[in-house]
């Protein structure tokens, strides 16, 4: 698969089920709202990210990134959607997704990019 920012869509649609899944582990619900984030070079097709809670995205994205990622947080409704922060290169992009167990991810709003 070709991790870039291009294909952004067939890198939700594989992962999205995992997300959903982990999304409802007691584990990663009981931090409060958040979101998932993958980075190419370090998860490639071998891991869906790490979740970090709203209050630790900017640890992790400086400026505007930040502020619409932890926005994307505040707005999501958390028991039907997922949001996710893709990492390619220089170039991040934020997700809110739909849950769901299949393999084709549904976007809820624009995505973003810095």
């Amino acid at each position: 698969m070709d991790f870039s920012i291009g294909n952004y869509h067939s890198i939700a649609d594989s992962m999205i089920s995992e997300w959903t899944r982990r999304s409802l582990a007691p584990m990663v619900a009981s931090k409060g709202p958040g979101c998932f984030i993958w980075d190419a070079k370090k998860n490639g097709i071998q891991s869906t990210g790490m979740f970090y809670t709203k209050d630790m995205v900017p640890k992790y994205f400086n400026g505007e990134m930040a502020i619409g990622l932890q926005q994307m947080i505040e707005e999501a409704d958390h028991s039907s959607e997922v949001v996710v922060a893709l990492i390619f290169d220089d170039k991040a992009m934020g997700l809110r997704l739909a849950k769901t167990d299949s393999n084709k991810a549904k976007e809820l709003v624009p995505p973003i990019i810095h």
